[in-house]
């Protein structure tokens, strides 16, 4: 066993840390030793009783304020609880804020508890190229449960499903969520509606909200026709439902489990990661191979001489060329 993955697995979270930071890396040297790494840890890693939960919804939903009341409430629970809490990367400088673990000031100082943020650089969907792997590690470090808050994008954030084995979105009443309910795309895939921030003046607006999602979930298709979707109306700043939530996501866990559905659930997840991996590896290798004939086609769209389609195809013929010859 490599130093690295022994460390993990004694809970160091230094180590937890810099092997999330490789498999993150663009850089080849570094990935070539995360492989490494991803190898070794899922030759060792043994069945567990890990739960992978993705949180999402739109920004603002009070998502990571609700997470960290989830996480010291687990910890209550003797539970170890990590958070891996995607930011968007910006389009223009290509940076991310990285600022969910200043919302989590608390439960990121818990012993038992790990908050890794980490940035999309690019990648779509709500989640990382690497959140598989860095779920892999918690679980290897032997984390019980790790949450994987999406960035908020909303109706695109269907890949965070290829990562964990349940969904929870999180809405807040008054703020356009109710449109929300009428949609499909992600609200198809989630297993719990939380209506947030069900405090205060905003308790009529939430109990509407949930009143909706009752509805809109009578017309949506089931993701598992052996579940139907909770409904629940919480508070992270009164902690309202915050037990009666981890219970029933507890107990669906185990019922998940008990049946084998999460076994075959998570062997499908392992073909999806592997096509996702083939795609990316097959674009890179796409505009090494054809860089120089696309700057000249670019260069022709922009003088108005070809059109898209036209230089589209310029770019694909000159791939299956250098293909064949190969």
């Amino acid at each position: 066993m490599s130093k690295i993955i022994r460390q993990i697995v004694s809970g160091e979270r230094a180590a937890l840390a810099y092997a999330i930071t490789l498999v993150e890396s663009q850089s080849k040297v570094k990935r070539a030793l995360a492989t490494e790494l991803v190898e070794e840890a899922t030759r060792i890693k043994k069945d567990s009783d890990c739960l992978r939960v993705a949180m999402t919804g739109a920004p603002g939903a009070g998502k990571s304020c609700l997470l960290e009341k989830l996480g010291m409430e687990l910890l209550d629970r003797d539970k170890k609880v990590a958070v891996l809490a995607i930011d968007p990367s910006s389009p223009t400088t290509k940076g991310s804020l990285l600022g969910d673990k200043t919302r989590m000031t608390e439960l990121s100082r818990q012993l038992n508890a790990f908050v890794r943020p980490s940035p999309t650089n690019g990648w779509l969907g709500g989640v990382t190229r690497a959140t598989g792997e860095a779920t892999l590690f918690c679980e290897l470090a032997g984390y019980d449960v790790i949450f994987v808050e999406t960035v908020g994008v909303g109706q695109s954030e269907a890949a965070v499903s290829h990562v964990t084995d349940c969904c929870t979105m999180v809405l807040s009443p008054n703020a356009g969520d109710e449109l929300q309910a009428l949609k499909r795309g992600v609200m198809e895939l989630c297993d719990f509606f939380l209506v947030n921030k069900c405090d205060g003046d905003l308790v009529p607006g939430a109990n509407r909200l949930k009143s909706d999602l009752l509805s809109a979930s009578k017309f949506m298709a089931k993701r598992r026709g052996h579940w139907s979707p909770v409904v629940k109306c919480v508070s992270a700043h009164t902690g309202l439902n915050v037990s009666e939530y981890l219970d029933e996501l507890l107990e669906f866990h185990r019922n998940e489990k008990d049946s084998g559905r999460l076994d075959q659930l998570r062997k499908m997840q392992k073909v999806e990661a592997l096509r996702q991996i083939l795609k990316e590896n097959i674009l890179e290798n796409f505009r090494n191979a054809s860089a120089e004939v696309c700057s000249q086609v670019e260069s022709k769209i922009l003088d108005g001489s070809l059109s898209v389609s036209g230089a589209s195809q310029i770019v694909l013929d000159d791939y299956y060329s250098k293909i064949h010859k190969n």
